[in-house]
């Protein structure tokens, strides 16, 4: 199974239908505080930060993609690619703390 982490910063929060769509979808999701990256909602998959996943085809390619091991081609775009320092620290607190390691 894939580590996966759902943000429950603020910012995230405000997006109820899809925070609770995606809770429902991964169940053995950890909820992760705000990892300051303000493009709600957030969702952390094995380290990869994908960002802005507000509609429900975001969440399909979200889905097919942890579940085939490869991205979606249309999800490329909503991964984050530059990561701030403190975001990468909380990545890493959340890597060592999960047990639902591979």
């Amino acid at each position: 199974m894939k580590q996966i982490a759902i943000c429950t910063g603020k910012d995230c929060r405000k997006h109820k239908k899809i925070a609770r769509k995606l809770m429902e979808m991964f169940p053995e999701a950890q909820q992760i505080p705000c990892l300051k990256v303000c493009k709600s909602p957030v969702v952390v998959v094995q380290g990869v930060i994908v960002t802005k996943l507000r509609k429900k085809k975001h969440l399909d390619w979200l889905f097919e993609s942890v579940n085939s091991g490869d991205w979606h081609p249309k999800l490329y775009k909503r991964i984050l690619q530059k990561k701030k320092k403190k975001t990468q620290e909380r990545i890493a607190l959340f890597s060592t703390s999960g047990d639902n390691i591979e």
